[in-house]
C-alpha cells in the first residue's frame, strides 16, 4: 500500500469566506440506515469486536518506521481511528456476520418449551490486516480505502451450525459463498492547515494567511499545524452525499465556515475515489 501513490489531487487555496454556508441552518436527517433490518442491528459489531483492522508501519516504510520494532503510537492510533470510522459509518452489517440454526420440525415439544425459532449460534469475526511498505503521507485516506476495497471483494463461505456435533461446520463449494452487503461508501479526506511564520503583502505590511492542504505528504504533514479529516458518504437512497464524520486537532485557525468550503473538497474527492474502485473491482 503505497498512500503516496495514490495520490489523486492536491489543491492548495487560501480560504475565503462563503456567503453560500449557513452554519446555523438545520441539518438534514440522514436516512440511510432506515432499511428493513433497522439501526441497533450493528451493536453487536462494537460489543463482541467482529471487526477488527490493524495497520502495520513497522516494516522500513518511513525512516520514523524502522523495521522490526514495537507497534508504534501511530499504528496503533490510525487502527483506533479506521475501527471507529466503521462503527460510525456502520459500513458492515451485523446479519452478515450471523451464523443461524434453525431446529427442524420434528423436534417441536411445546410442552417441553422446545419450538422450532431461529436461533443465533455463532459470529464471524472479520480481521483486516494492512501491511504499509511506502509511506508518502495521508496514511490514514490509503489505509481506509485498502479496507473497504477489502471488504467488498470478501467473500464468507457458506456456514451452518451442526447439532449433533455442536460446532460451526463451513461448505467448501466457492459457489456457495455470499458477498458482505456493505452500506455506502465512506471516503475519509484529509487536510492541514498550513501557517507561513511571516508573509508581506505588495504593500509591505504583513497579512495573516494560511493554506489547506489536501491528500498531503509526509513533507506537508510535518509543516501543518493543524491537521483533520472529513468523512462523506454517497450510500444515499437518493444518491446524495452525507457527511458522516469530522475531525479535527492541533488548532483554531478553522472554524465552521471553513470546514463547509473543505466539505466541497471532500465531495469532489468521493467521486474520485468511486471511480478508482469501481474500476479497480472490476478488473480483478
Amino acid at each position: 500500500m503505497d498512500p503516496h501513490s495514490s495520490k489523486l489531487e492536491q489543491p492548495q487555496l487560501i480560504i475565503k469566506t462563503s456567503s453560500s454556508y449557513n452554519p446555523t441552518a438545520p441539518v438534514l436527517r440522514d436516512d440511510r440506515y432506515q432499511d428493513d433490518e433497522g439501526k441497533d442491528e450493528n451493536d453487536a459489531i462494537p460489543l463482541y469486536h467482529l471487526v477488527v483492522p490493524n495497520i502495520e508501519l513497522a516494516t522500513g516504510c518511513s525512516p520514523k518506521h524502522p523495521a522490526n520494532t514495537a507497534p508504534s503510537v501511530e499504528a496503533q492510533s490510525i487502527s483506533q481511528r479506521l475501527l471507529s470510522l466503521l462503527h460510525t459509518s456502520q459500513l458492515v452489517r451485523s446479519s452478515d456476520l450471523e451464523i443461524i440454526y434453525t431446529p427442524p420440525a420434528e423436534t417441536q415439544d411445546t410442552e417441553l418449551g422446545i419450538d422450532g425459532d431461529p436461533q443465533l449460534k455463532a459470529y464471524w469475526t472479520l480481521y483486516i490486516d494492512m501491511m504499509c511498505i511506502s509511506y508518502g503521507g495521508s496514511i490514514l485516506d490509503a489505509a481506509w480505502l485498502a479496507l473497504y476495497a477489502a471488504l467488498k471483494d470478501t467473500l464468507l463461505p457458506k456456514a451452518w451450525w451442526d447439532a449433533d456435533l455442536e460446532q460451526v461446520l463451513c461448505s467448501t463449494e466457492a459457489s456457495d459463498a455470499h458477498k458482505l452487503r456493505l452500506r455506502g461508501m465512506p471516503v475519509p479526506s484529509s487536510f492541514g492547515v498550513f501557517v507561513p511564520e511571516q508573509r508581506l503583502t505588495r504593500g509591505g505590511a504583513e497579512e495573516n494567511q494560511y493554506w489547506v492542504l489536501m491528500d498531503m505528504d509526509g513533507f506537508e504533514e510535518d509543516s501543518c499545524i493543524e491537521t483533520g479529516a472529513i468523512t462523506v458518504d454517497g450510500g444515499g437512497a437518493d444518491g446524495s452525499l452525507s457527511l458522516l464524520r469530522i475531525e479535527k486537532s492541533g488548532g483554531s485557525v478553522l472554524g465552521a465556515q471553513n470546514m463547509g468550503e473543505i466539505a466541497s473538497f471532500a465531495e469532489r474527492r468521493w467521486y474520485q475515489w468511486k471511480d478508482v474502485l469501481d474500476n479497480a473491482l472490476m478488473a480483478s
